[in-house]
């Protein structure tokens, strides 16, 4: 947003808003975008390259799903692996539920587009439960609350770390994460 209107607009809620970075480290490692990034180049037939920390494509190896069909399992995807999601309290049964939808919904979509997505019928499955498996884990990260108590406990972690510190009142960081009390 340019600056003018941040300053005739100090209060707009769509513009760029100042983010304490440490309270940003603690949001961004709860945030299931890496989740997203390995369904994606699975789907794409790329393997994590641990010594280059990168993503790599095989030549000896072909994309389980054409882009078309990438774009269309990624929507799926998304729609149930988001912070969201995550940051829920979720039981056994309501990520059962989730998971079966999110099966269904994909092997429907397989099931009619499986020409025009490339796939070869050796890897339907394949295609299935490279967004699934990894759905369903990610989502087991919100049974009980377990981001969100992991959030919870690091703020209160920072804060006493803080607070011990300075040997002052909460500060605004303090102030600012006391929603995840």
């Amino acid at each position: 947003m340019p600056e003018q209107y941040q300053e005739q607009y100090p209060y707009y809620p769509y513009g760029p808003q100042q983010v304490n970075p440490q309270d940003l480290s603690l949001v961004e490692q709860t945030n299931p975008k890496d989740v997203l990034k390995e369904i994606e180049m699975t789907l794409k037939g790329a393997v994590y390259n641990s010594l280059k920390e990168e993503w790599v494509i095989d030549e000896n190896s072909s994309p389980i799903v054409n882009d078309l069909g990438i774009n269309s399992l990624m929507a799926d995807a998304r729609g149930i692996i988001n912070q969201n999601t995550i940051l829920s309290n979720l039981t056994t049964e309501e990520i059962s539920k989730m998971i079966i939808r999110l099966g269904r919904s994909i092997k429907n979509k397989i099931k009619m587009n499986w020409k025009e997505f490339d796939i070869d019928k050796s890897n339907l499955d394949t295609a299935i439960f490279s967004v699934t498996d990894p759905a369903f884990t990610a989502l087991k990260r919100a049974m009980g609350e377990g981001e969100k108590r992991f959030l919870k406990t690091s703020v209160r972690a920072v804060e006493s770390w803080t607070q011990n510190a300075t040997q002052q009142a909460p500060s605004a960081t303090s102030e600012k994460l006391k929603f995840w009390r």
